[in-house]
């Protein structure tokens, strides 16, 4: 008995010295970093693995409002008591900074914890929605187009893959097996690997494994993003960060220097490594907000603006060239599925609702009369944009959680004075299938005749 024992006590020191002391290992990594942060840029160790794009320029700067709006209003969110969005911004989520900008003028601004207005942050999977907006620079520029083979740029393409297009990319419509949240944010699970590996190019290349033909169905990849900065790269002749640098920072006359990580290889993380300020990122917003014109210059094609701010038949119209809508989302049990899909077939119909099985639930889902859109990313960051008010809100976090908030709906409740949001959690959509509703009748099992 003490000889296994020790033999224990041998193989954990063992397995912590694999952990600790390989160091090309992502699980290394994740350790070193104490999982996933908005701050890993800053850890020295990521000191030569990102991209820095050097800026401070005052050309442009939103004005400052002379009194800052109040955010004493009370709200609820779902069945809690009520509660002042001042005191939700404190104590959930661990916010980092919150700015809300209306008709060019912040309104409110408002830092926590290691921030402040100069210093950038890592926005996570908000950065997708800046790769989406770099490939609509390039298509502004008749460089791509979205219905373009993507082997066209990357002839090294798994060849089983067959009639991806660059539009299949941008809307998580691959195809590709691959279930990066398998495993979840562990220090084993498939999305860290992405996240913290040695090489990000090879290891989407190795992933990209047909499951299904693309274009067919939402599944959320981020090794989508990956191939999709090198495609901008082939496009333009030069590397993605060069890119953004020269097509999207400096003409968006950014204030304060950004970041971009990489990996070991020091290819940029286009699925999430863009470290930004607040202000500068809502630069971005107001870049949509103007149709895609930076004060006289054609940036973004209005056609392209336009995508962005109305709804679109891809994926129920929820997420459409790496942007989110905003839509009212009604939860349907599967026992209602079952013993009434009648009813839930007529409510889809009068309400025009679109029927979700989101990850493994159900919803109806809705898009509100006014539309507005957001880009997201873990930990609780946030690009949020609404043309009818002119609205742009920042928000950046640093908890896996997101302290319970349903924060996209927080900001439309908060632009528009209503003081009641049903915050429902429904987590990272990584799989959406539309549902015909009239289908869920047709499947309706018969009943049997009884014989006398």
């Amino acid at each position: 008995m003490r000889a296994s024992f020790f033999r224990s006590i041998l193989i954990y020191f063992l397995f912590l010295g694999l952990i600790f002391f390989s160091s090309c290992s992502t699980t290394v990594n994740y350790f070193r970093y104490n999982m996933v942060d908005v701050y890993d840029i800053d850890e020295p160790l990521y000191q030569k693995r990102r991209v820095v794009f050097p800026t401070d320029s005052t050309s442009f700067r939103f004005e400052k409002a002379d009194k800052e709006k109040s955010l004493d209003n009370k709200i609820k969110l779902g069945q809690e008591p009520e509660i002042s969005f001042e005191e939700i911004l404190a104590t959930r989520g661990k916010t980092q900074s919150f700015l809300w900008i209306q008709n060019d003028t912040i309104v409110s601004e408002k830092y926590y914890d290691k921030a402040d207005a100069a210093k950038p942050i890592n926005v996570m999977s908000v950065s997708k929605s800046i790769v989406a907006t770099c490939f609509g620079i390039a298509q502004t520029k008749g460089l791509m187009d979205p219905e373009e083979e993507v082997r066209k740029y990357l002839p090294e393409l798994n060849p089983k893959i067959k009639d991806l297009k660059i539009k299949d990319l941008l809307n998580m419509q691959a195809g590709f097996r691959h279930h990066e949240y398998r495993g979840s944010l562990t220090p084993f699970g498939k999305v860290i690997g992405l996240y913290y590996g040695p090489d990000i190019y090879k290891y989407s290349d190795k992933k990209s494994i047909p499951a299904y033909s693309p274009g067919q169905k939402y599944h959320y990849q981020s090794m989508a993003t990956v191939l999709l900065t090198r495609c901008i790269a082939a496009a333009s002749g030069t590397s993605f960060e060069d890119f953004v640098y020269q097509e999207l920072i400096l003409p968006l006359d950014f204030e304060y220097s950004s970041l971009w990580a990489t990996d070991m290889a020091l290819h940029p993380k286009g699925f999430a490594g863009f470290s930004v300020t607040a202000r500068d990122l809502a630069k971005i917003g107001r870049l949509y907000l103007q149709g895609g014109n930076w004060n006289g210059k054609q940036i973004l094609s209005k056609e392209f603006v336009d995508q962005i701010f109305s709804v679109q038949p891809t994926n129920g119209g929820y997420y459409h060239y790496s942007f989110r809508t905003n839509m009212k989302f009604t939860p349907v049990l599967k026992e209602e599925i079952k013993e009434n899909p009648m009813l839930v077939a007529q409510k889809a119909v009068q309400t025009g609702a679109t029927l979700f099985l989101w990850n493994k639930d159900y919803y109806l889902a809705e898009p509100y009369p006014i539309k507005d859109v957001y880009a997201v990313g873990v930990l609780g960051n946030f690009l949020y944009m609404d043309p009818s008010t002119q609205t742009i809100i920042v928000r950046t976090g640093n908890q896996l959680s997101s302290g319970d908030v349903d924060w996209n709906q927080l900001f439309r409740a908060l632009v528009r004075g209503e003081s009641y949001i049903d915050n429902q959690s429904r987590g990272i959509a990584i799989t959406i299938e539309e549902i015909d509703p009239t289908s869920l009748v047709d499947q309706q099992p018969k009943k049997r005749r009884k014989n006398n």
